[in-house]
Parts: C-alpha cells; sequence; structure tokens
C-alpha cells in the first residue's frame, strides 16, 4: 500500500481493508484490531518535543519535510480550511506546489446555490472556495498547476465490479471510491508526476481527543475516518512513485498530531460548547451533533488556522455518517438520470457485505439520522438495511492533564 493509513489486524494476519479484516474475524473467530502506528505516537507522547513548540511552526516544518522528500508535490484540494491551511503554509514558507487537484462535477456547477450553506450544499465549497481559491494560488505562483478532475463517470463504471468495490477499494461502497480511482487512471495526472518520486497530500483531519469532565483525557485517532484513506494499493494499479501522505496524522512528524490534541484540550477548558461535544459524559448521538455544528467547527478553525476567514464560503457539515448520507443524495440522481440503478446494485452490495462480515459486525437500521430512507431496493433482515459498520477502536493515548499551551510550561528546556 502506498501511504502511511494504518492496517487492521486479526491474530497474526494484517489486512488494509476492514471488510477484508471482519470477513476474517468472522472466520478466525478472532476480534479485529486497529493499529495506527501505535508506537510512535506512544514515545514521541512520551519524550515530549510536542510542549516546546506550536502549531504554526509545526505545519511549517510538516510542509518542508514534504518537499525535501519529494520531487513532485500535489495537493488534493477541498476547499476546507485543513486543505486550505496546507496551502498557505506552503505559501508562507516559500515552498513550491507543483499541482492542485480538486475533483469536480460540472453537472452540479450551474445548480449549485451560492447563499445556501446547509450540509446537503456540500459542492458549493468546490464552486465558490475551492476552485476560486485554488485558481488565485495558481496565478500567484505560475509553476503550480490546477488539475479538475471530473470523477462521477467513473464512479458509476466502479459500480460494475462488485468484487472490486468490495475487496479492494474502501470500505463503503460509494463515491469517495469513484474519486480515487479518478485519480490513478487522469492523464493529467500521470503526465505532471511522470517518473518523478511523487506524493499526494491529503488534509486529514482535525485533532480527536475525549475528555471524562477534565477529570482525564485521551487523544486517539479515529478507525472510522482512517479506513477512507486505505485505498491507495498497487492491486489498484497506483503508480509506484506516487505516496500517498496525510498532512496532520503523520507518524513521520507525531508532535504535529500531539501539538493539536492539547490545543484542542485547552480550547474545551476555554469555550463550553466544544468542551460538551467532546465530554464522554454526554450521549454519544449529542456530542457529535454538538461537534458538528458550524460554531463548534468554526471555534475549532479559528484555533487550528491563524488565517481562519468565518465568511470564507463554507458548507456545514453532515450530521451523518455511515452508508446513506444526505448530501450525496444529487450524485444519486445524477446516476439515475444516466440509467445507472444504483439503488439495485447499492442492495446487492450491501447484501453481499452482510453475507461477508457478519450482521454482527454491522450497523442495521431503516433511517439515515435525518430520517431519510435509505436508497436501496434490497434489505438486510427485518425489513432494515445496513448503515455502517461497528466501530474498532485504535490505541488511545492519555494526556498531560497539567500541561496548558501558552504557559511557561512549553518553553524550550535549558
Amino acid at each position: 500500500m502506498y501511504g502511511a493509513f494504518g492496517h487492521f489486524a486479526v491474530g497474526d494476519q494484517r489486512f488494509y481493508n476492514n471488510v477484508s479484516a471482519l470477513a476474517a474475524q468472522k472466520i478466525l473467530k478472532k476480534p479485529v484490531s486497529w493499529h495506527y502506528y501505535d508506537d510512535v505516537w506512544a514515545e514521541s507522547h512520551d519524550k515530549g518535543l510536542w510542549r516546546y513548540t506550536d502549531l504554526n511552526t509545526l505545519y511549517g516544518q510538516r510542509a518542508r519535510q514534504l518537499r525535501q522528500d519529494y520531487e513532485h508535490v500535489t495537493l488534493l484540494f477541498s476547499g476546507g480550511w485543513d486543505s486550505r491551511n496546507i496551502l498557505q503554509t506552503f505559501e508562507r514558507e516559500n515552498l513550491h506546489i507543483d499541482a492542485i487537484v480538486i475533483y469536480v462535477i460540472p453537472e452540479l456547477s450551474k445548480h449549485t446555490s451560492g447563499v445556501d450553506t446547509t450540509a446537503t450544499n456540500w459542492y458549493g465549497e468546490i464552486e465558490y472556495h475551492a476552485l476560486p481559491y485554488a485558481k488565485a494560488y495558481c496565478n500567484r505562483h505560475p509553476g503550480t498547476k490546477l488539475i479538475e478532475i471530473p470523477w462521477v463517470q467513473r464512479s458509476m463504471q466502479a459500480f460494475e465490479d462488485l468484487d472490486q468495490l468490495m475487496t479492494e477499494s474502501r470500505v463503503k461502497p460509494g463515491f469517495w471510491f469513484g474519486r480515487s480511482v479518478a485519480i490513478k487512471e487522469n492523464p493529467d495526472m500521470l503526465r505532471e508526476l511522470g517518473n518523478k518520486r511523487g506524493c499526494l497530500i491529503s488534509g486529514m483531519d482535525k485533532p480527536c481527543i475525549m475528555h471524562n469532565n477534565f477529570k482525564s483525557a485521551q487523544g486517539f485517532f479515529p478507525e472510522g475516518i482512517l479506513r477512507y484513506m486505505t485505498y491507495p494499493m498497487k492491486t489498484m494499479g497506483y503508480p509506484d512513485n506516487q505516496i500517498w501522505e496525510a498532512f496532520y496524522w503523520t507518524p513521520d512528524l507525531p508532535e504535529l498530531a500531539i501539538r493539536g490534541w492539547y490545543e484542542l484540550l485547552n480550547l474545551c477548558r476555554k469555550n463550553p460548547y466544544v468542551g460538551q461535544a467532546h465530554n464522554t459524559t454526554m450521549e454519544s448521538k449529542r456530542r457529535f451533533e454538538i461537534k458538528m455544528s458550524r460554531y463548534v467547527q468554526d471555534a475549532m478553525r479559528a484555533m487550528l488556522y491563524d488565517t481562519f476567514d468565518p465568511v470564507a464560503w463554507q458548507a456545514d457539515k453532515q450530521n451523518e455518517w455511515g452508508f446513506f448520507m444526505t448530501f450525496e443524495l444529487p450524485v444519486v440522481t445524477m446516476f439515475h438520470h444516466h440509467e445507472v440503478q444504483y439503488a439495485d446494485k447499492l442492495g446487492e452490495i450491501l447484501k453481499e457485505l452482510e453475507r461477508r462480515v457478519g450482521e454482527e459486525n454491522l450497523i442495521i437500521g431503516d433511517k439515515t439520522a435525518y430520517d431519510t430512507r435509505p436508497w436501496v431496493s434490497q434489505f438486510m433482515s427485518d425489513r432494515s438495511t445496513v448503515l455502517d459498520y461497528k466501530t474498532v477502536f485504535g490505541q488511545f493515548i492519555n494526556l498531560d492533564m497539567d500541561f496548558v499551551p501558552g504557559k511557561d510550561n512549553n518553553l524550550l528546556p535549558a
């Protein structure tokens, strides 16, 4: 696999796809565990270098690290603030970005509202933030190329091969799979890369912590997000000379993620709403709703990124997860307009998923968070269908509750 995205384990067997791991669990009767460079984070946390720096310094260090390690640097740019901060960091450090890649859907452009910032208008981030910002960046830096990749057609083709979707792709057989496949086959990408050693930078993701009314706190990496990146494999045709790199969650600079944990813990202490969003004493669904609110998301962005602009165009975060997300409905509609029977195909995929991994590893239900009926033609059992996978938790790092960023304890040691 071309990227540092961790692995699943069942006994002494290792997997880079959670479907394969859950299927092995069903056969071997052993639990699935999730590992994301556990020793690296534990050792780095114990060493404590994260105490003596700040996020902007670490952002710059990470950008220089990537520029030194690769001949060709490409950023996957969504228009969100995680990826925008990466662009701004490279610019601030006077470091060259070779290419900016944006996934586009030309069919949605003329129908995308510029005033509707609800979660369902997620393509607004592309139309009104990502594309204008990237074009302005390339004008300032003529050596940076903007590559727009239309991906819906490729995603439609991907649904022709059920086994590829189930075994080789990312775990949710949906539209991100189509985007990832579109990258490896894009002629502009291949032409740009050539024979150079290159990387694809992903802006994954904001720090994740949990606290228990501030009696204790832990930092962690959610398997549910990281599993989305477990598809850049040689078996899927990715070139040997292109590596996927997470900018923030990287074992090559663990201090960056760790420092983010402590900055977020400090924000939780200062802001009661952000504190609630990460407090394990609250019911998980309510905690998730608060965390995905515009207010908490903006508070976290302002904490993480000095240049955060609250009036820049952003859609709200979707407040649902799994196989059925309301914000995907415009793409489903496009499938149907192209006479691709997505509901039938997804029903087949979910039925096969249940057969392979067992119902005990799945979350079964018949509605999304917004009470939207799943758009599939086949149900799993009791007239319900699969909504998501059961979460596999990885390592949790106990945080030092006495450390507060900005106080004397983060000065360089004598």
